[in-house]
């Protein structure tokens, strides 16, 4: 899927961060902070159609994958990303293996896109049926419904999550 554009008005915060005579870190940190708090919007939506998400066997075990599904603010502030891919780095594997959790992100993926029909070869090829059916994941589209469904939301509520940042670091100040 594409990235997802949200869009600011940039001249409406530069004279409201100008007005508080915010230092460029504390300014940084209010656009980090709004950015979060939209992505977030559809980060627990993805979270919330997880749990309706049914197997084989009915509804799957969703709450060990919940934590996969992970919201990154961009270090230079120009953006959000929120994925199910998985790629956790070799220090994020390494503290969920001292907890003993297993990392299953890569897992999402086959319950969002779904998979074809898979056969396992078998290893002695003399029987009769040389592979063997394992199955396939029907597809849910719970990442792409959690976009769709609340990508206006976000749209929306993005200015004021900055604006309402920026007022409360002048207010600590």
């Amino acid at each position: 899927m594409d990235g997802l554009r949200l869009t600011v008005d940039v001249s409406r915060l530069n004279d409201q961060l100008k007005a508080h005579r915010m230092t460029t870190p504390e300014a940084r940190r209010s656009i980090r902070n709004g950015l979060a708090a939209a992505g977030r919007i559809i980060r627990n939506e993805a979270r919330a159609n997880l749990k309706t998400v049914s197997g084989k066997h009915g509804i799957i075990n969703y709450a060990p994958l919940l934590r996969f599904v992970k919201l990154k603010v961009y270090n230079n502030g120009t953006g959000v990303r929120i994925d199910i891919l998985g790629g956790s780095t070799r220090r994020q594997r390494a503290s969920l293996e001292k907890k003993g959790i297993k990392d299953l992100g890569y897992v999402l993926k086959f319950f969002d896109l779904g998979t074809k029909e898979r056969y396992n070869r078998r290893r002695n090829n003399r029987t009769i049926y040389p592979k063997r059916y394992t199955g396939y994941i029907k597809d849910s589209g719970f990442f792409q419904k959690a976009v769709k469904s609340k990508q206006q939301e976000a749209q929306d509520k993005l200015q004021g999550f900055i604006e309402k940042q920026i007022e409360r670091i002048a207010r600590r100040r």
